[in-house]
C-alpha cells in the first residue's frame, strides 16, 4: 500500500544585520497537525475547476495484467463501458470516492484491475466512458484474484485517499 505523505520543513536563516551574510541555517522537518491533513483532504476532495465546479472523475474496471507504478497513465486493459461517476465525501483527512455497479451493469467480464481517473475538465455533457481520457489516472489497483461480475450481484467500489 502506498501512502500519500505530507511533511513540513522549516528553514531558518540567520543573517548579519549589516552585511546580510548568512550566519547560521537551521532546517528541520516537523510534525504536521491533523488540521493540515484535513485541509489537504478538503482541497483534494473539493478540487475546483471551472466556475467553482469540482473536476469530474470516474472509476473504471479493467481486464489487464501488470504491476502498477507511479508513472501509470491508464489501466492496462480498460473496459471503458465501466467508467462511472458516483459520490465524493471528505471526512477529516480522507477523501472517499464511491460508485455502485447495479446487477445489470458491468457484466460479462472477469476483472483484474481498477482505476480512479480524476481532474477531468469537462463541464457539460460529461460522459465518463469517453471523457475519462481527459483526466489523469490517480490510483491503479490490481486485484489479488480475478473477479467475475454478473447479474446476480451488485458491486460497490470505494476508493479512499488518506493524507497521513
Amino acid at each position: 500500500m502506498t501512502s500519500i505523505r505530507m511533511k513540513g520543513i522549516w528553514r531558518l536563516v540567520f543573517r548579519d544585520a549589516k552585511t546580510g551574510e548568512v550566519i547560521k541555517v537551521i532546517e528541520k522537518e516537523n510534525v504536521l497537525t491533523s488540521s493540515a491533513k484535513n485541509y489537504a483532504a478538503q482541497a483534494y476532495g473539493y478540487m475546483f475547476g471551472q466556475s467553482g465546479n469540482r473536476y469530474n472523475w470516474c472509476i473504471m474496471l479493467g481486464t489487464g495484467y501488470g504491476t502498477p507504478t507511479a508513472s501509470d497513465t491508464s489501466l492496462f486493459q480498460p473496459v471503458t463501458s465501466t467508467a462511472k461517476k458516483g459520490t465524493v465525501t471528505v471526512t477529516d483527512n480522507a477523501v472517499q470516492f464511491y460508485v455502485r455497479y447495479e446487477p445489470n451493469e458491468a457484466n460479462g467480464y472477469t476483472y483484474t484491475e481498477a482505476g480512479l481517473y480524476d481532474g477531468i475538465a469537462k463541464w457539460s455533457g460529461f460522459d465518463p466512458t469517453a471523457d475519462y481520457a481527459l483526466g489523469n489516472l490517480v490510483s491503479h489497483l490490481m486485484f489479488s484474484e480475478p473477479q467475475a461480475k454478473d447479474e446476480s450481484a451488485a458491486l460497490d467500489v470505494y476508493v479512499t485517499i488518506t493524507f497521513v
